[in-house]
């Protein structure tokens, strides 16, 4: 004998038996967008192979755009329209509108699917209702794009696969060019037309018409304003010249060249601005009045810091648009043989305690030397410079009278030489003596400098 629980469980698997056992089954239909409220999609009971109306049709939940009356047949309930967001959230131009229904007859389950189908129910539309061109006069290559229209509807319906452009008002001038594959749309001068000419006409009223490909095409037009422009057709041109090289020395204000250059337009098409650009440097070192093209130094040169220059030059006439030419100028700073050597005597540091050895005073520059000290002491270590280049800045150096039979100079790198005694002294006989080192550059022409080293004895 069942207990109560068992029952109760017996009595639950029976009631629930015709739901766990109820089949799904798919019905797809089609109907167009924008289809008369209250038609027929399809019958649920013929689609699924029945000879008649078994049981009643009912949709779980409820849909704003489909209803299924007592013989089970699929009717129009709202306003469908392929390009609402709403009723179709994934449909495009690839991607179909596919709306999908419950519908329960007793326990049987019926997935309904219809897919939407486009209308030709919209007209192409361009971005503006006007548009305007600019084309020079005498330009017969020009290429003014144009704005694609655009189509909510798709395939045949819509502009992609067979929609067409055509122009109105043209009298001969004008053609399209469109490139397919990139969508581009272009006004050309037609082919045999002649140049346009702004003399005879300064602008062109044209109609720019896009239909669609429907079977009953939507067509739109938008109005094309086409200015013809007195026509700026020559660039400026440079004459090429070759600057001679400007020594360091130049001052501030200085010349250093002229840019010339000439415009075969008239008026403000002719009328030329001259201008540096490019290299940040060159615009701090150099200025150019830009009426005449005639180029000044703007801030002193260094030959050691910069030895070259190239000077950008931007010749622009003054039409509208400005056609410019850009030229660059090669410029050598030249050092100028305007620094002397310079020599520093710097005696021995160390303090020596062997006698006979020199010793240094630290600041004084004066050499101390030992009575009767050593052939061949070290008495001073020379430093030679010249801030100018190459054969400016290359120096040699030997000693002057007097005192130059009691000493040695000898080089012991490009700028450095030693100074050592060639005999000994007698502080009997003298208690100073001096050298003097002169230093000339290897400079056209040469920059010198001499100096005195001066050693004193001592017992």
């Amino acid at each position: 004998m069942l207990n109560s629980i068992s029952l109760v469980a017996l009595l639950w698997a029976i009631s629930c038996a015709p739901f766990i056992l109820a089949a799904s089954r798919e019905v797809n239909f089609e109907c167009d967008e924008e289809t008369d409220l209250n038609a027929g999609v399809g019958n649920l009971w013929r689609a699924l192979g029945s000879p008649s109306r078994l049981s009643d049709f009912r949709l779980m939940p409820e849909s704003p755009y489909f209803k299924v009356d007592k013989e089970s047949n699929v009717r129009i309930r709202g306003r469908i329209d392929r390009e609402d967001p709403v009723a179709c959230p994934d449909a495009g131009e690839t991607r179909p509108c596919v709306i999908e229904l419950n519908a329960f007859s007793d326990n049987d389950r019926t997935v309904v699917r219809i897919t939407i189908k486009d209308i030709n129910d919209n007209a192409p539309v361009f971005k503006e209702p006007q548009k305007e061109l600019i084309v020079e006069e005498g330009d017969t290559n020009f290429q003014c794009p144009l704005d694609a229209a655009t189509d909510a509807d798709i395939g045949d319906n819509g502009m992609l696969i067979k929609g067409h452009y055509f122009l109105i008002g043209v009298g001969g001038q004008f053609s399209l060019k469109q490139r397919h594959q990139q969508g581009a749309l272009y006004l050309v001068l037609a082919k045999g037309a002649q140049a346009l000419d702004y003399e005879t006409a300064q602008q062109h009223l044209l109609n720019l018409t896009a239909c669609d490909g429907g079977l009953n095409p939507n067509c739109t037009s938008q109005r094309l304003i086409v200015r013809v422009r007195d026509r700026n057709d020559n660039a400026p041109i440079v004459t090429p010249d070759a600057w001679p090289a400007v020594p360091d020395t130049l001052p501030v204000g200085g010349r250093v060249g002229k840019v010339t250059a000439t415009d075969a337009d008239s008026g403000e098409n002719g009328r030329l601005t001259y201008s540096i650009t490019g290299d940040r440097k060159s615009m701090e070192a150099f200025v150019i009045n830009e009426t005449t093209g005639e180029v000044r130094l703007h801030r002193r040169l260094n030959a050691r810091s910069h030895l070259q220059y190239v000077i950008q030059v931007l010749v622009s006439d003054n039409g509208t648009p400005s056609r410019q030419t850009v030229t660059s100028f090669p410029l050598s700073v030249r050092d100028a043989n305007d620094h002397a050597p310079n020599i520093s005597i710097l005696p021995m540091v160390q303090r020596l305690q062997q006698k006979g050895t020199p010793e240094a005073t630290k600041n004084s520059g004066m050499v101390l030397v030992r009575e009767n000290a050593n052939t061949g002491a070290s008495l001073a270590f020379i430093q030679v410079t010249d801030e100018d280049l190459e054969d400016n800045g290359r120096t040699t150096c030997q000693l002057g009278e007097p005192g130059a039979e009691l000493f040695r100079l000898t080089s012991s790198g490009e700028k450095d030489y030693m100074l050592y005694s060639l005999q000994s002294l007698d502080y009997e006989a003298q208690t100073r003596t001096s050298v003097r080192i002169d230093c000339r550059d290897a400079g056209s022409p040469p920059q010198s400098q001499a100096k005195s080293c001066k050693s004193k004895l001592r017992m």
